[in-house]
């Protein structure tokens, strides 16, 4: 087995050390680019003043003037969002929200076979019922949906995060870090710019915007306004606070002098807050939220906001959470002292994933929604059940064309797979393509059709955006949007065989580069048997936290690492449980799935072992133990 670790910068990894970074934390976040002290500093201070500013979105007062009109005169608004995690979570902090300051609103998710965002006869379904509508992880790609809507009397505030076409809808207000965002950190979940847009609007309801406060310390000054840092007042300035900093809670001498700025921006944000009673509630009341959200649409874990929020909700989580999570949490026998973000990615959002995948996310969102245990209790065993449907039938996908694979690339060129039938479950083609495409390394597309139109996921892990890829089939396409790595689209099923031809065309064009071919396997840091002590490791690595999507768990090397003893475990004895000796030989657990028939085979107890690993908590009866959970392991000559 050989492996590669990318050379670091001791100076750095000392001058971290002495932050009380670990050298080993420090190591890895080196070998992932974060290479200079303010992004270190970002990394690891998770705090709600480092929030960003929810007035980054452009015009977003318009959209706070529209919806204060709408709870002044009555009006009838309907929200409406999609039938995933994110989308219902979004629904839920929008709607109690705007409910609870005297909103006369209702919401609505896609139901049974309704595509995804919105369609023109569910714009025709709220005119004469509706006057304003908002719409929740949606609604930028659906720009003749809007028009229509707007002819007829109804405004639309769009919240959303997905790629924007050419054609811009024309919406009161366009909420979206990919639309006109002043901060290079735009991969951010739906319930995310849901959760900034309240804190925005309780900002806007106490009067704070527009003015401009100044912040004093040490001698310098600061300049805010909308808490957004300014390099200088402006001309038709409104003057707001003056506020004189005394200390700065946190900060330490011999932090750099680039930080000063972040911890009196988090020192004025803290009084802005105190000024804003609600601010605080509101924002632990929906952390938690937004954290699924962030987890379940796979957003990117190295961003600050992301990092931010995940970490905050999980807190939040642990602390306290209400009674539909706690429901939740106790149904899946997880030990909230020890939740953390792998939990939430699979043991949690899978499941609230699950009502919507099978065609009624309503479901998830009363669930959300409810007060009452025996309500709450009644809604989670349908959603129970609902997700073992979803597993069945993702299953069932997955085996309808997994034997196909080869053959079916080879229609195009060997860059992805497309495969569809009016068998599949329309609920399951996103993750029926994301497992085939981990099987087979190539973007796949999974559809369903019906006599009407021809429903499809895309899922890969490409360098393309899968929507700037599905736009080159525009004129095909009834509608499409989605991320970097996931898309969805509907066509007419007339327009199949022109867009099978488009595939085999364009599909080069969706592949992942090729990058220079190796045998080595770049690992995060190498662990001496002489300092294998997991409990110890698994601490410093913790700091990490939260894992994701783009900060994954980190991979670790051991060689020379000893038998003490084994077991073969499993139903069908397919797995090993096995004992290694750490540092001044103590016992060190570990497990490696799926391989007690490789093992019996091919190895010698008393021969030592190269293992790449990840370490990762294990609890038991009550005994909590940190083992190693192997992805490769090698006998050494």
């Amino acid at each position: 087995m050989k492996i590669s670790k990318e050379n670091i910068n001791l100076d750095f990894i000392k001058r971290w050390e002495k932050l009380k970074i670990p050298a080993i934390t420090s190591s890895i976040l080196y070998r992932r680019a974060i290479r200079d002290d303010l992004q270190m500093f970002r990394f690891f201070h998770l705090t709600p003043g480092m929030l960003p500013s929810p007035f980054l979105f452009p015009d977003v007062v318009s959209a706070y003037k529209r919806i204060e009109e709408a709870i002044n005169n009555n009006e009838k608004i309907i929200l409406f969002g999609d039938r995933d995690v994110d989308g219902v979570t979004s629904i839920h902090i929008l709607y109690r929200f705007l409910f609870e300051h005297g909103a006369n609103i209702t919401w609505q998710l896609p139901v049974g076979s309704e595509p995804y965002g919105l369609t023109m006869e569910k714009a025709e379904s709220f005119v004469d019922n509706y006057d304003l509508l908002i719409t929740a992880d949606c609604g930028i790609t659906n720009y003749n949906e809007i028009k229509w809507l707007k002819e007829h009397g109804i405004d639309t505030v769009i919240i959303d995060h997905h790629q924007p076409l050419e054609n811009i809808p024309e919406a009161v207000c366009i909420v979206n870090p990919k639309y006109k965002y002043d901060l290079p950190e735009n991969d951010m979940a739906a319930c995310v710019v849901s959760l900034y847009f309240v804190l925005g609007y309780l900002y806007y309801a106490a009067g704070k915007v527009g003015f401009v406060d100044r912040v004093i310390f040490d001698g310098q000054e600061w300049i805010f306004q909308n808490m957004i840092e300014l390099e200088k007042a402006p001309q038709d300035e409104k003057v707001g606070h003056l506020i004189t900093l005394r200390e700065l809670p946190g900060w330490r001498k011999d932090f750099p002098d680039d930080f000063k700025s972040l911890y009196v921006r988090e020192a004025y944000l803290q009084h802005v807050f105190e000024e804003i009673p609600e601010w605080n509630k509101v924002l632990n009341r929906f952390l938690p939220y937004s954290a699924l959200g962030t987890i379940s649409d796979i957003m990117p874990l190295d961003q600050h906001a992301n990092r931010l929020i995940t970490s905050l909700g999980i807190k939040r989580m642990r602390s306290f959470s209400d009674a539909p999570l706690q429901a939740l949490f106790s149904r899946q026998n997880i030990d909230l002292q020890l939740l953390n973000s792998i939990d939430l990615a699979w043991r949690i959002t899978p499941i609230l994933n699950s009502p919507g995948r099978m065609g009624d996310a309503t479901i998830a969102e009363h669930f959300m929604d409810e007060d009452y245990a025996f309500v709450i209790n009644e809604n989670l065993e349908k959603i129970i059940a609902m997700n073992e449907q979803r597993r069945a039938q993702g299953d069932a996908g997955v085996q309808m064309f997994i034997d196909k694979l080869e053959e079916n690339a080879a229609e195009f060129g060997g860059y992805l797979n497309f495969f569809y039938s009016s068998q599949i479950g329309r609920g399951v083609l996103g993750i029926t393509a994301a497992k085939l495409s981990e099987q087979s390394g190539r973007p796949v597309i999974v559809g369903v059709t019906d006599d009407e139109y021809f429903s499809g996921s895309i899922r890969g892990n490409v360098d393309i955006h899968l929507v700037d890829f599905l736009s080159k089939a525009a004129d095909l396409l009834e509608e499409f949007g989605g991320h970097q790595n996931a898309a969805g689209f509907r066509m007419k099923i007339e327009n199949l065989n022109a867009f099978k031809d488009f595939l085999v065309k364009n599909a080069k064009d969706c592949v992942k580069s090729a990058s220079e071919e190796s045998d080595e396997i770049s690992v995060d840091a190498q662990i001496p048997v002489a300092y294998l002590e997991p409990t110890l490791i698994y601490k410093q690595l913790s700091m990490l936290e939260p894992f994701g999507e783009k900060n994954p768990v980190p991979l670790l090397f051991t060689s020379g690492l000893r038998i003490l003893s084994y077991t073969v475990v499993g139903k069908n004895k397919e797995h090993l449980k096995i004992t290694f000796a750490g540092k001044d030989n103590q016992p060190v657990s570990a497990v490696y799935w799926g391989q007690a028939r490789w093992f019996a085979e091919n190895c010698h107890v008393d021969k030592t072992f190269s293992v790449l690993y990840r370490l990762e908590i294990n609890s038991f009866r009550g005994n909590v133990t940190i083992q190693m959970n192997i992805e490769n392991m090698e006998e050494e000559l």
